[in-house]
């Protein structure tokens, strides 16, 4: 299964940095959102605040930019865009990292210009670039999120980006649990660790026969074959040769 985590940071007065009113409310209302089975319903929720535990740290300079909060809204500009996204709803809605990214960047914009008369515009970054199809609210999501995220996942296997391509399948799975490629992607990645498994135990196995035997080993793999040091392991073949 999918599993979402969040962390929210909400800190009032600083050292160096103007004080801000609403930080801790924004990120305790994220906290809020996040727990809420009816809402994020996320695996576990982490918040720090100015009334956290110290957590020992070496400070290190940052760039800033300006964000703002709106003293009518009772929030930043940012969180208040962000709780509306993703409590939105329809065929629109912000279900992907995507669409979540995209309408911050044209909302908070507008927020911001409508009660500052001044500019905030979010930035994400996001590696590699595919997680931004990524979902975050499984409920919400559709039918043509996960097709997206099925060519994700064969285009990561065909570059033997394995960890990768399992993240995808289980996200296709969140959204449909008998969806028949997420079924066979995570099969053909469990055979790919069983048979990887199977070549190194019996790797260990001819070392024992001592540093200085010859040997050529082979042992069926779906992957192509590839030749390591004396090693040779190629396909649907089981050989061993000793001098």
């Amino acid at each position: 299964m999918a599993r979402n985590w969040a962390i929210a940071i909400g800190i009032n007065h600083y050292d160096s940095l103007k004080d801000l009113d609403y930080a801790k409310g924004d990120a305790e209302a994220i906290q809020k959102w996040c727990k809420n089975p009816n809402e994020g319903n996320f695996n576990r929720v982490f918040l720090f605040t100015g009334d956290s535990p110290d957590i020992p740290a070496t400070p290190t300079p940052i760039s800033t930019k300006p964000t703002y909060e709106i003293e009518e809204l009772q929030q930043g500009a940012f969180t208040y865009a962000l709780l509306e996204a993703l409590r939105f709803q329809g065929t629109d809605n912000c279900a992907t990292v995507e669409r979540l990214y995209d309408r911050l960047r044209y909302r908070v914009s507008q927020i911001v210009q409508q009660y500052k008369n001044t500019s905030q515009t979010p930035y994400a970054v996001v590696e590699p670039a595919t997680k931004y199809h990524l979902i975050l609210l499984p409920q919400q999501a559709t039918l043509r999120d996960a097709e997206t995220l099925k060519l994700d996942a064969f285009r990561e296997q065909m570059q033997q980006n394995y960890q990768l391509a399992e993240q995808f399948w289980i996200r296709v799975l969140a959204i449909s649990p008998a969806d028949r490629d997420a079924i066979n992607g995570i099969k053909y990645l469990a055979r790919l660790d069983f048979d990887r498994d199977r070549v190194s135990e019996d790797s260990r196995e001819l070392r024992s026969f001592g540093a200085g035997s010859r040997y050529k080993y082979a042992t069926s793999n779906r992957e192509s074959g590839f030749i390591s040091g004396d090693k040779i392991i190629a396909n649907n073949s089981i050989t061993t040769e000793f001098s």
